[in-house]
């Protein structure tokens, strides 16, 4: 009440250029602030003090009983993927709230970054197919599986989780048995989370996967949950191993219950998987981006 009544004592007439002024200041600010969150959204990931540290402190390796080696490496990445997968839930809100007519400068910059061009007819649509979590289930798996639970070199010294593959010279760390004249290393991260963030992007991405984001899609559009096992039937092309790799992630899904042992997209194949071991396993040839 003193607020209002002050206001009414001073009787202030507003000059109109003052007030346009104010209002042309404060329109300012808000495309400012907007487009700092926009940026953020795109180019940030959340990291709390007890994510910074990289999974190789944590020495996997040291931990002899199996199964508290694989709780802990679980458990050391689950906030991670969360984390992630929350940012990319925020870009899809983002995506939903603007009109396509006229794509912004943000939405352009994402288009190029899921290899979309921005002139595609259906352009909402299309960045919708391809900005979408990734089941942790799947990120878990795969994790496990590149990173013999993380105690592989490239885990340890560069924290790649994922195996991916990097092709400018001192991007990465060169494989002991990379072929001659092949140029590739693989990628070195600065965080566990940094690797997360690039093997989604990946899968979101990039052509060889166009299958498990298809299969994303059929989940979604039937108000099904996401489900690692489903979307795993489109890993064909990230190892040489082919459906032997899709038949590995599947089986650690399941035997982990990393999913409902029931669903039937994890179900026990008729033939025997070999298991993924424990020690050291090089990164798995497969498409990546060509930082």
């Amino acid at each position: 009440m003193m607020r209002c009544e002050l206001a009414e004592n001073m009787n202030l007439k507003m000059n109109p250029k003052t007030t346009l002024s104010i209002s042309l200041i404060l329109l300012l600010t808000f495309f400012s602030l907007h487009g700092c969150y926009t940026n953020r959204l795109l180019n940030e990931v959340e990291i709390t003090p007890e994510q910074q540290q990289p999974s190789s402190t944590l020495d996997f390796a040291s931990i002899k009983d199996i199964s508290k080696r694989k709780q802990a490496f679980f458990d050391a990445l689950r906030p991670q993927i969360e984390e992630e997968n929350k940012r990319l839930s925020a870009l899809r809100s983002y995506i939903q709230q603007h009109d396509m007519s006229k794509p912004s400068g943000q939405l352009r910059q994402l288009a190029a970054q899921y290899r979309i061009k921005t002139d595609t007819q259906h352009l909402k649509q299309a960045l919708l197919e391809k900005v979408d979590a990734i089941p942790q289930s799947l990120v878990l798996a795969q994790a496990a599986i590149e990173s013999a639970w993380g105690t592989s070199r490239f885990a340890t010294q560069g924290n790649n989780l994922f195996g991916q593959w990097c092709f400018s010279p001192g991007c990465g760390i060169i494989p002991a048995q990379r072929p001659a004249g092949a140029h590739h290393e693989v990628k070195q991260f600065d965080s566990p989370a940094q690797s997360i963030q690039s093997y989604m992007l990946n899968l979101n991405s990039h052509p060889a996967y166009a299958t498990l984001r298809k299969n994303r899609l059929t989940l979604r559009n039937s108000n099904e949950a996401p489900n690692g096992c489903f979307l795993a039937e489109g890993l064909i092309d990230y190892s040489e191993r082919k459906e032997q790799y899709i038949a590995s992630l599947k089986q650690l899904i399941r035997v982990n219950s990393l999913e409902d042992r029931l669903s039937p997209y994890c179900k026990k194949p008729p033939t025997p998987i070999v298991s993924a071991n424990l020690e050291e396993i090089p990164a798995s040839p497969q498409p990546s981006e060509k930082e």
